[in-house]
């Protein structure tokens, strides 16, 4: 912004030293009036010069310094409108009357700010501290895959997740998502070794306040589903859950899984990666089926919500990565059936599956029909279904 100003200056101050002319020869011995009056009188006319160059000199130098004053208002200008104070711009116009008129405002709103930070307790003062501190962690500037294995970074962020998540400030469990975050993008870069998914998503996920019980620790295979409290599906429970699956979520999509194709082809490292979290997804299908069955019963009233579309959309493509990443010798249809999530996924299909927002949906609910006769059984017997497929978009070619 002062780049123009600054310029314009340096401009000035050079025109304040002009190049410098050659000295006059001095004059040496004595002239005689009667015998060298034509020389006398060049003397003289080349003094007279000397004189008038001299003038114009100092002329250009008065010249100068007054564009150098101007150059330096200029300067200072810029600076006092590059400032953030808005409230303080009548006070820096020229106008006075302005300015006194808007003083007493601004003396009124500097005194209720400063009124408001006395009423906070240090502790609010400091949780502001710390949400602004740690609202701007990132991947990027974290990324060097030493500073995650030496200083053991994956186990620090777990153990963040939870004070945050336990913490009473909304503004600080507001930084949870942040975290699981960078959680995700570490894990995509680095699934397994130190601090990879195979060790810490089943903590993270308690950390998060989902209990994911002993299967998924115990079993490696993730063949034994647990089975989670059933009751009242109060607010917590349900902030616990979202942030659990997208979570799981964000990791299926930063990792390739699903309808991305299956990653246990892609070599060890992705082996690693789509045992880990299909186990996690196998442990949880009561969560998931519980959050899907609640978004069915609350579609009614809240389907043209963006917030309910996302959630459904994000627990369609959860399911569509257990059927597609199921271990060998697991039956996904039948652990769908059991769960409840393929009668729920169904319902939504049937009744709203024509939805642009629902695309993930519509294309969960091809691939289960695909991946399980048992599915492919239980979906004939729903009368409505059948005209729901014929729709455009479920057609070859639609946007399914």
């Amino acid at each position: 912004m002062l780049a123009a100003p600054v310029a314009a200056a340096a401009d000035r101050l050079a025109a304040l030293h002009p190049p410098e002319r050659p000295a006059a020869e001095p004059l040496t011995g004595v002239v005689s009036a009667s015998s060298h009056a034509g020389a006398s009188e060049a003397a003289v006319s080349a003094a007279m010069a000397s004189l008038t160059t001299t003038d114009a000199a100092a002329a250009s130098a008065a010249d100068g310094a007054a564009a150098a004053a101007a150059a330096r208002q200029e300067v200072l200008a810029a600076r006092m409108d590059s400032d953030t104070d808005d409230e303080w711009e009548a006070l820096e116009s020229s106008d006075g009357a302005a300015s006194a008129s808007r003083l007493p405002d601004v003396v009124a709103e500097r005194a209720a700010a400063a009124a408001a930070d006395a009423a906070v307790t240090p502790e609010e003062r400091a949780v502001r501290k710390l949400a602004a501190l740690c609202g701007g962690v990132s991947y990027d500037l974290v990324c060097a895959a030493g500073v995650w294995e030496e200083l053991a970074l994956s186990e620090d962020v777990v153990d963040i997740l939870g004070l945050l998540q336990a913490h009473p400030a909304p503004a600080l469990r507001g930084l949870v998502p942040i975290y699981a975050a960078l959680l995700c993008d570490r894990w995509g870069a680095a699934p397994s070794g130190p601090g990879g998914m195979e060790q810490m998503l089943a903590k993270a996920l308690g950390k998060l306040g989902v209990d994911v019980g002993a299967a998924a620790a115990n079993d490696p295979a993730g063949l034994t589903m647990t089975t989670m409290h059933v009751g009242a599906y109060d607010e917590q429970q349900r902030t616990c859950t979202v942030l659990a699956l997208s979570l799981l979520a964000s990791l299926a999509g930063r990792l390739g899984c699903g309808g991305g194709g299956p990653i246990a082809s892609r070599g060890p490292t992705g082996a690693v990666a789509a045992r880990t979290l299909w186990a996690q997804l196998h442990a949880l299908l009561p969560a998931l089926a519980r959050h899907l069955a609640v978004l069915a019963t609350e579609a009614k009233d809240r389907v043209s919500q963006h917030a309910w579309a996302m959630e459904t959309e994000m627990v369609a493509t959860l399911i569509e990565v257990y059927v597609c990443e199921a271990h060998a010798g697991v039956d996904p249809g039948r652990a769908l059936l059991q769960a409840g999530l393929f009668r729920d996924l169904v319902h939504l299909v049937a009744t709203y599956g024509a939805l642009t927002s629902l695309a993930a949906t519509r294309r969960t609910f091809l691939t289960c029909l695909a991946a399980a006769a048992p599915l492919r059984r239980w979906a004939a017997a729903v009368p409505q279904l059948a005209s729901r497929l014929a729709s455009p978009p479920f057609a070859s070619g639609g946007f399914a």
